[in-house]
């Protein structure tokens, strides 16, 4: 029997806290304004919404989507990632290094007196692992309005602590995501390495319903290696021992080579990153992420998603992962 208990906690917390409106955000402008992003009810479904504070009037936005002619892939609009703090168009290449202090965190882990401090952020679900509690909070800046979880381990003291691990994966740390993966039915959850999408040197993953079927799970399996597919990645069933996964994530990490892992029915995705193509030129909103290599491209700007073919789609790809 599928074990939806985890998923079903997550989906009750989750229209509960933005039903409360707890999912909205106060983000200053640079001329020193406010608005408010995030997302609540709008006619009984979670929606997001932005609205300008300083002068009293929502923020238009649109959220749309498409296929990309010629392929399995979707390409959708959505101007409210526009809004997010740190929200303007990086560099092409390779992004800077991100300190791993903790002073420097942008979880606010130590630092409770910040708004949006994981600290204080309520937890929506638990589950307690071998080593850690691994505590869901909300994203304070959701790519899901359906539901975008942050995933931290936590100490399993009286007074539960999160400590400031650095964004790397460990024997001790697969052991638990392996257990946590298989309690996981319905939800899909996402690593991002340093250099392969994390803009935070804290270790914490991503989650969301798995609401869609991605390209990714058209392609077919052969000998552990994804095929047929225009971004390559290793594939290990949960039914394996974690000792199998961990030696190929330890080879990746020894070697240096930045990663996505992605669990998703069942399935471990492995994707190594090319570390000089961390935001390419076909693609240059905010970087190709997890969502875009299974099959989900986002994008906040308007040019971008009337312009982008499957021509340009296979060259992001082609740059941003390794061939195996």
């Amino acid at each position: 029997m599928a074990n939806t208990k985890l998923r079903t906690s997550l989906k009750n917390a989750w229209t509960k806290a933005v039903k409360a409106e707890k999912i909205i955000s106060t983000v200053k402008t640079k001329n020193n304004g406010t608005f408010q992003f995030g997302v609540k009810m709008i006619k009984n479904k979670p929606s997001y919404f932005a609205y300008n504070t300083t002068l009293d009037k929502p923020i238009k936005a649109e959220v749309k989507e498409k296929k990309i002619a010629g392929t399995d892939f979707v390409i959708q609009l959505n101007e409210f990632r526009a809004l997010r703090p740190g929200g303007d168009r990086p560099k092409i290449g390779r992004q800077p290094n991100i300190s791993p202090l903790p002073a420097r965190c942008k979880f606010y882990c130590k630092n409770p007196k910040n708004k949006l401090s994981l600290a204080t952020r309520i937890v929506l679900a638990k589950s307690s692992e071998a080593k850690y509690n691994w505590n869901f909070y909300y994203n304070a800046f959701p790519f899901e309005a359906a539901g975008h979880f942050m995933i931290l381990p936590a100490t399993k003291a009286k007074k539960s602590t999160l400590p400031h691990l650095p964004q790397k994966l460990t024997p001790v740390l697969v052991k638990d995501l392996i257990s946590l993966f298989k309690k996981s039915t319905g939800l899909v959850h996402v690593y991002q390495s340093l250099h392969a999408g994390a803009t935070v040197n804290h270790f914490h993953l991503h989650s969301f319903f798995h609401t869609r079927k991605f390209a990714m799970q058209n392609a077919k399996v052969i000998l552990n290696k994804l095929t047929d597919y225009p971004a390559d990645a290793f594939v290990y069933s949960l039914k394996e021992s974690e000792d199998v996964i961990w030696k190929a994530i330890n080879i990746l990490q020894k070697h240096e080579i930045p990663f996505d892992m992605v669990n998703m029915k069942g399935k471990v995705y492995l994707f190594p990153r090319h570390p000089q193509h961390e935001v390419v030129s076909e693609f240059p909103d905010g970087g190709i992420g997890v969502n875009e290599l299974m099959g989900l491209f986002v994008t906040s700007s308007p040019t971008t998603y009337r312009k982008f073919t499957k021509k340009k789609l296979f060259k992001a790809l082609e740059k941003t992962c390794l061939e195996i």
